[in-house]
C-alpha cells in the first residue's frame, strides 16, 4: 500500500531494542538489524528519536541524517518512516518502513497510515493485557479454592497446582488450542470442587 522495501516491527525493552517481526520485497537486503538481535536503544537511529520524542520519524534521505545507523545506510537505504506503538501510555514498539536504492517523499497520508496502524496495534495490546489481567485473577481465584480444599482434606500440599499443570502439559501433547487449554486448567483447579458438600464425617473417615 505505501509501496516501501522493507517493514519491521522493533519491539522496545528497557534501554534495548529488537526487531521481533519484518518483511521485505523481493530483492532487497533483509532488514537489519537481524531479528532478536538486541541494540541498545541510544544506537538505533529514529526508533531512538521516536521512543525520545513519542512522535513518528521520518527522512527522505536516510544516510544524510545524523542519527542514521551505518548497518542501515550500508545496505542502501535511503528513506524511513518510523512511527510509535504506546501501550499504557509507554513507547513499546515501532513500525519501521525503509525504501532501498530509491528516495521517496513521505507525504502526510503516509504518516497519517501508518500512525492509525499503531493505533489499532496499541488496541490490540491493551485488549491482550486485559484478558491475560482477568485470566490470572481468575486462575488465582482457582487455586486459592483449591488450597482451601486440601486444607480441608489434609490434602498433599500442592497437589492442586501439579495437577493444574500435568492437566495442561497433557493438553498440549494432544495438541488442544490455547482456548482449550485454559478450559482445561481451570477444570484442573476446580476438579475436587465436590468435596465443599462432603461431610467431615465422610470426607475424614479412617479407612480407604
Amino acid at each position: 500500500l505505501l509501496n516501501v522495501d522493507q517493514a519491521a516491527y522493533a519491539t522496545i525493552d528497557g534501554n534495548e531494542a529488537f526487531f521481533s517481526h519484518r518483511t521485505f520485497r523481493e530483492g532487497v537486503p533483509v532488514p537489519q538489524p537481524a531479528l532478536n538481535v538486541r541494540v541498545p536503544l541510544a544506537e538505533t537511529g529514529l526508533v531512538d528519536t521516536v521512543h525520545r520524542t513519542r512522535t513518528t520519524a521520518w527522512s527522505t534521505d536516510y544516510p544524510s541524517i545524523s542519527d542514521s545507523m551505518p548497518s542501515v545506510v550500508a545496505q542502501g537505504v535511503k528513506s524511513g518512516l518510523v512511527t510509535p506503538v504506546f501501550s499504557q501510555g509507554q513507547v513499546v514498539a515501532a513500525i519501521v518502513l525503509r525504501t532501498v536504492n530509491r528516495w521517496q517523499t513521505i507525504t502526510p497520508q503516509m504518516r497519517k497510515i501508518v500512525e492509525l496502524t499503531a493505533l489499532r496495534l496499541e488496541h490490540a495490546l491493551e485488549l491482550r493485557r486485559a484478558v491475560g489481567e482477568i485470566r490470572s485473577t481468575l486462575e488465582a481465584g482457582m487455586l486459592t479454592l483449591g488450597i482451601v480444599l486440601e486444607a480441608r482434606d489434609f490434602e498433599t500440599s500442592g497437589h492442586t497446582h501439579r495437577a493444574a499443570i500435568l492437566a495442561a502439559r497433557l493438553g498440549e501433547q494432544l495438541g488442544l488450542n490455547t482456548t482449550d487449554l485454559h478450559h482445561l486448567r481451570q477444570g484442573a483447579y476446580l476438579h475436587d470442587l465436590g468435596k465443599l458438600c462432603v461431610p467431615d464425617q465422610i470426607l475424614r473417615k479412617p479407612g480407604r
